[in-house]
């Protein structure tokens, strides 16, 4: 499975939003977290009235903070 969690926004502009999350993931056999930074452009007809532009995520060891600061 895979969850979205504290989840915030950073820019929320007419042109651009940019947010951050951690993106949790859980299999049988492993538990990941990434912290990850999405950057959306706002085009009017588009899925959501957004376009991913770009995302970078981060593996979060085990024990780090996961607050998505």
């Amino acid at each position: 499975t895979i969850e979205i969690r504290a989840a915030r926004g950073l820019v929320d502009r007419t042109d651009v939003v940019v947010a951050r999350y951690v993106e949790h993931q859980e299999s049988a056999v492993i538990v990941t977290d990434r912290l990850s930074t999405v950057v959306f452009e706002r085009v009017p007809g588009a899925p959501n009235g957004v376009r991913w532009r770009t995302v970078h995520e981060t593996w979060l060891p085990a024990g780090a903070d996961r607050s998505a600061k």
